[in-house]
């Protein structure tokens, strides 16, 4: 409440449009096209056809280190936590931008090698794994900040005569 107060007495507008970038697909498209999946459908849909997280396909088979790999690369994150044989093969690829513990079920049904999302627990990344779903926990910041460059990029296209800029708040935690 005290973040609202303070932009409302300074005179700034915010529009919150986290959970609904979410379920309408958005973040989760956005993740899945910079890996560079391919044939990707909605995850888990929850109305015509929108819902949380995307599944495809990797352009190539690759280990689930090279995977862990890419994810670092391309959400530019310093490191990731693995549950599963980093020599596991991976071709089919689920991701779940943020907290993506209620999609494992799902991405299991729908044969995901890897599921890529934040927020997992120590039980249910084994009990995932015994099941023959490999996960990669990139931090639900760790995916999620690509909402700023997406929606930056999007009002600039937009609303070309407003000054748009992107706050630069860091990490919200320290890896040590």
């Amino acid at each position: 409440g005290e973040k609202v107060l303070s932009l409302i007495e300074a005179g700034i507008v915010c529009y919150a449009m986290h959970t609904n970038f979410d379920t309408r697909g958005g973040m989760a498209k956005e993740a899945a096209k910079m890996l560079g999946l391919k044939n990707t459908e909605v995850l888990d849909e929850t109305n015509n056809g929108e819902g949380l997280g995307q599944i495809g396909i990797l352009d190539k088979t690759i280990s689930l280190i090279e995977m862990s790999e890419l994810v670092k690369e391309k959400f530019n994150l310093e490191n990731v936590m693995i549950y599963g044989n980093t020599h596991t093969k991976v071709d089919k690829v689920a991701i779940c931008p943020g907290s993506g513990k209620s999609v494992i079920e799902i991405a299991e049904e729908k044969c995901a090698d890897c599921l890529i999302t934040g927020d997992i627990g120590h039980h249910e990344g084994i009990d995932a794994v015994e099941r023959g779903l490999c996960i990669i926990d990139a931090s639900h910041y760790g995916i999620e900040k690509i909402f700023m460059q997406f929606i930056y990029t999007y009002l600039k296209d937009f609303c070309p005569d407003v000054e748009i800029g992107i706050a630069d708040v860091g990490r919200p935690y320290i890896m040590v």
